[in-house]
């Protein structure tokens, strides 16, 4: 994410990303996941589904966590709209289990007069026992752009010879930018 304060002032921004991990197959069963924030990053892993047994996913960023909640609760009770959490200074920091799982991390920072800032934030899977090398390898903005420019490049050279042609023209045109 790019951010650019074109004004005159300082500014001091948070930037707050939310999401609902499903980790069970039958997508019945919420609060059978497991969070915990650690090395600065949001982890929660399904303990009761056998067809994620030793995943965890993770939600993290390029720059600092400012703070963090996996309480469903807390993120989706609205408020104009916008879950009520974003209008609070901080979130919770509550993680555990039997809560009905939804993950946030929010970042902090200030951004000076006419200065552009990048980051990211970082969703991913990976087994239990390597989700902190996944973490750290992808701890660099710069890394992380790198990372999407080779994997963009590697499936437009993958499907770059393929055409589709449909009687829709808009249907060819989605089909074709993304193959």
């Amino acid at each position: 994410m790019s951010v650019k304060n074109t004004s005159e002032t300082k500014r001091n921004l948070t930037f707050t990303y939310i999401l609902r991990p499903i980790m069970d197959s039958k997508l019945k069963l919420p609060c059978t996941l497991v969070s915990k924030y650690e090395n600065g990053a949001l982890k929660a892993k399904n303990v009761y589904n056998g067809d994620f047994s030793g995943e965890q996913c993770f939600v993290c960023a390029t720059i600092p966590v400012y703070s963090y909640s996996a309480d469903g609760e807390e993120l989706c009770e609205k408020a104009e709209g916008v879950p009520a959490a974003i209008y609070s200074e901080r979130l919770s920091g509550r993680t555990g289990a039997g809560l009905d799982c939804v993950m946030s991390v929010a970042v902090r920072f200030e951004i000076g007069a006419k200065e552009e800032k990048q980051f990211a934030f970082m969703l991913g899977a990976a087994d239990e026992s390597c989700v902190n090398d996944v973490i750290a390898k992808y701890k660099d903005t710069d890394d992380v752009i790198n990372s999407l420019a080779e994997t963009k490049e590697y499936w437009r050279c993958m499907t770059g010879g393929i055409q589709v042609k449909t009687p829709d023209k808009s249907l060819d045109i989605m089909i074709n930018s993304r193959l």
